[in-house]
């Protein structure tokens, strides 16, 4: 499956994957996949209006959990971790939310060239027996990658660098997942695996990164869009899905937005291993994509 190029920062997503699960608040998550900055803050904020909601000093490789927002038009910004509020942005994009769709806004490049690109996530059901999956290629030790399952299908051959893949489904169940260079490519990393439980009727995105601390094997880690409930599929963590603490968090910072208030603040917590990301994925506020090879 060929990878599809990100729209340009800035673009409206009026039309995406996702048919709407259910109609009020749009659904909003961010994510630091630019893997030579520092850890940042990222604030989406209402045009018009007060709150909105901030990730704070997120660090390479992290994924928000979603966050509820009224649907409407929101700027983003990226900033130092601690800046103001008021300091100029070091990365800036708008965002078209639309009632009952969910958005990833992804952070992606080098310090040379980092755009903030918003994503629509899918939120339409996989058939029956199977999982839906995209990769962000962010590894910027390979120019291109593969991922694939060990004995298993393929998922994408060739994605580049800083850029994100349509969906495809794939069986539901325990693989392997193997992220390696491309053939030919430009790349100083070598192959990554992390095994992985893909639920049926759920929908992720197979974050690829550089090693840590200047490991060559490539890191490759699930984080959960969506999961089924119901017969539709719901943003993973998400009020709507009843997870308990998470669901009360994430809550809290949509209260916030929609109030008025002061923007609603999402922790940082971190994913422990690769294994269970499909299964933690409804209970973390910030999860690291980080694969278990050197990965704490």
């Amino acid at each position: 499956m060929a990878a599809s190029l990100l729209l340009p920062a800035g673009a409206a997503l009026a039309d995406g994957p996702g048919a709407p699960a259910v109609q009020g608040p749009a659904w909003v998550r961010a994510a630091h996949l630019v893997p030579d900055l520092p850890r940042m803050d990222i604030a989406l904020s209402p045009r018009g209006g007060q709150g909105g909601v901030t990730v704070d000093g997120a660090g390479y490789g992290d994924v928000s959990n979603y966050a509820q927002v009224p649907a409407g038009s929101y700027d983003v910004g990226v900033r130092p971790a601690g800046a103001s509020s008021g300091a100029a942005p070091v990365l800036s994009s708008s965002l078209q939310a639309e009632s009952g769709r969910a958005y990833t806004v992804v952070a992606l490049g080098t310090a040379a060239d980092a755009r903030l690109v918003p994503l629509e996530d899918d939120l339409t059901p996989p058939p029956a027996g199977q999982a839906r999956v995209r990769v962000l290629s962010a590894a910027s030790s390979a120019s291109a990658v593969d991922v694939s399952a060990v004995d298993g299908p393929t998922i994408v051959r060739g994605a580049p660098f800083a850029a994100s893949t349509s969906y495809t489904d794939v069986p539901a169940g325990r693989w392997t997942l193997r992220a390696q260079p491309v053939a030919g490519g430009s790349a100083t990393s070598t192959a990554g695996t992390a095994d992985v439980v893909l639920k049926a009727g759920s929908t992720y995105t197979l974050a690829v990164t550089d090693g840590r601390d200047g490991a060559s094997a490539l890191a490759v880690t699930p984080v959960a869009d969506a999961s089924g409930s119901g017969g539709g599929v719901l943003p993973a963590g998400g009020a709507a899905t009843g997870g308990g603490g998470a669901a009360a968090a994430v809550e809290g910072g949509a209260a916030a937005a929609v109030e008025g208030g002061a923007p609603g603040r999402a922790p940082v917590a971190v994913l422990l291993g690769a294994a269970s990301a499909a299964a933690a994925g409804a209970a973390l506020l910030l999860v690291r994509a980080r694969s278990r090879q050197g990965r704490p």
